[in-house]
């Protein structure tokens, strides 16, 4: 089991596949994943060269507008594109935005300092 964090720059530097690559180096032989909250392209304001980094490296077409009509990332189709061509299947999507949510943190959103936990256990 694995627990792997990426934001765009983790995302545009193969953090996916590294840790994909660990989990086969240790004997795992299928992976599957799921995504947590993340911020998702309805928050998620973008630059071009900063897209075009990503989709270079995920090989997929990840940009999305905001709410407000902006330029954005998709973060969770970035994370499952570049889980894909690592051969993992991503089997759950929270499909909660850390951003527009007040379940959560998001100090990119709301500037606060409190942050998340994430736990994984085997049943």
């Amino acid at each position: 089991m694995a627990a792997v964090h990426a934001g765009w720059r983790g995302v545009a530097a193969g953090v996916v596949s590294a840790a994909a690559s660990a989990m086969r180096a240790a004997g795992a032989t299928r992976i599957s994943g799921a995504l947590g909250p993340c911020i998702r392209v309805c928050c998620y304001e973008f630059g071009p060269a900063e897209l075009a980094r990503v989709e270079e490296a995920v090989g997929a077409r990840v940009g999305g507008t905001t709410a407000a009509g902006r330029p954005a990332l998709d973060l969770a189709a970035a994370v499952g594109a570049a889980a894909s061509r690592a051969g993992v299947e991503l089997v759950f999507d929270a499909g909660a935005c850390t951003a527009c949510s007040d379940r959560f943190f998001s100090h990119r959103a709301r500037q606060e300092k409190e942050r998340q936990a994430l736990v994984v256990w085997r049943p």
